[in-house]
């Protein structure tokens, strides 16, 4: 059996941390500053930088596990397919 067989069924897993969309998108272990103008090429790299413009507050919308919490619901943490 090919393993593309395999992984053709599977989900995706993201793991987000309870913290902004900015800390989430900067995180890199052993690295501690990565600058906004970075995390903004990346989120458009990654066609997402529209969705997170759209949330309230922008890459400071806070975040967590099971996506976009506190004043922000009602926007579920789907990114562009």
């Amino acid at each position: 059996m090919s393993t593309s067989g395999v992984l053709k069924g599977l989900r995706p897993f993201y793991l987000l941390f309870n913290d902004t969309i900015r800390n989430n998108i900067a995180y890199m272990p052993g690295r501690e500053s990565i600058t906004l103008d970075t995390v903004i090429a990346a989120a458009k790299a990654a066609n997402a930088h529209d969705f997170i413009m759209a949330m309230p507050e922008g890459y400071d919308t806070v975040i967590g596990e099971r996506g976009i919490s506190g004043r922000s619901r009602g926007y579920p943490l789907q990114g562009p397919c």
